[in-house]
């Protein structure tokens, strides 16, 4: 068979990779369409499958009338929503999925997801999803007619924690001695924007437990722009790395602690390594959906998958926090848990439906 996986975004282009890397591997034809042609250095290094850029509509309706692909996923529902391609489906018989890391489907909201998919593959755990519905005290309402469509499926990408020796190497390599504890801090960059808050949160709380004695480095990836200008944190503790680092996810697998921005990706990456995590909220008032991070996250934090933390939590309070679930074992063991109870692999479950669909039409 043959399928178009078209990506929008940074993060959306992870959804889309991991899903063509699991076609291929099923022995399927495969071509993986990206929004932006900025994304290609990511991916062109040797993928397994044809590599395209559609960044309209009609470029994306072109190529799927030369493909005339099996089906087609589009990572997110809300592609090309703002034109008519969210309203009239283009292709009438070429079955479409949509792959989702939130809950665009709400019925109001500027975030208003195309209307006319098959399906739509949620890359949360069912429970996590779940919590996440206001029948269940969470924020979302899904209408009527879209939730039949809606399948929560599990994390995708879905990650294999590593080999304690593998972390034991990245940290060595990063000058981490065994005494000493990491916080992997995530700041994006890209799709989220810098979220430069997230340091300024973050390093005056571990400066503070360093002059306790608390042996803590840091580890920086993102857009360093601002931190590179804090020259009263350049010292050996605080570890930069400019842009993103090829293996991101085995260094965050090696760190005892993530701190990031609320971003939904790299919080599947630390719970599948069963790593702590404290996402730092933004709220920002302008937002049109101003609580919408908060909201997103929520279902984790009621899992204690993670912990909140907010741009304005009391210094105090962040400091806490950072100290906890670096040094409690008990809160620390009761956050793994409570990672392993919930985690689940998407890629196979997408993969198994799509397929009982295309079988029954």
């Amino acid at each position: 068979m043959k399928f178009l996986v078209f990506a929008m975004g940074p993060g959306e282009s992870s959804h889309g990779y991991a899903i063509a890397q699991y076609l291929k591997g099923e022995n399927h034809e495969v071509v993986f369409a990206l929004q932006d042609h900025s994304f290609l250095p990511f991916y062109s290094h040797s993928p397994p499958f044809n590599l395209v850029v559609t960044s309209t509509p009609v470029a994306l309706q072109d190529c799927v009338a030369s493909l005339r692909p099996n089906a087609v996923l589009l990572c997110n529902s809300k592609t090309f929503n703002t034109t008519e391609f969210a309203e009239i489906r283009p292709w009438k018989t070429i079955p479409t999925f949509g792959v989702d890391s939130n809950w665009l489907f709400e019925s109001t909201g500027p975030f208003r997801c195309i209307q006319w998919l098959d399906k739509y593959f949620v890359v949360f755990p069912a429970s996590i999803f779940d919590l996440g519905l206001k029948k269940n005290a969470g924020h979302f309402t899904i209408p009527a007619d879209l939730l039949p469509r809606v399948e929560p499926v599990g994390f995708v990408p879905s990650y294999t924690k590593p080999h304690e020796q593998v972390r034991m190497r990245i940290r060595q390599n990063l000058g981490v001695q065994a005494h000493e504890k990491l916080v992997f801090c995530y700041i994006s960059g890209r799709g989220a924007a810098v979220r430069s808050y997230v340091l300024y949160n973050l390093l005056p709380a571990v400066k503070k437990l360093r002059s306790k004695g608390r042996a803590i480095k840091v580890f920086v990836v993102g857009n360093l722009d601002l931190v590179e200008k804090l020259s009263s944190y350049n010292n050996d503790w605080l570890l930069l790395q400019r842009s993103i680092i090829e293996d991101f996810y085995g260094h965050l697998a090696s760190a005892d602690l993530v701190f990031q921005h609320y971003g939904l990706g790299t919080l599947a990456q630390a719970i599948s390594a069963q790593v702590p995590i404290i996402a730092n909220v933004a709220l920002n008032p302008t937002n049109p959906y101003p609580r919408m991070e908060l909201k997103e996250v929520t279902p984790f934090y009621k899992a204690d998958m993670c912990q909140v933390l907010y741009k304005y939590s009391l210094p105090q309070d962040i400091q806490d926090t950072v100290e906890a679930l670096l040094y409690d074992e008990q809160r620390i063991h009761q956050m793994q848990e409570a990672q392993k109870k919930y985690y689940s692999t998407g890629e196979q479950k997408i993969y198994e439906l799509m397929m009982k669909y295309l079988q029954a039409i």
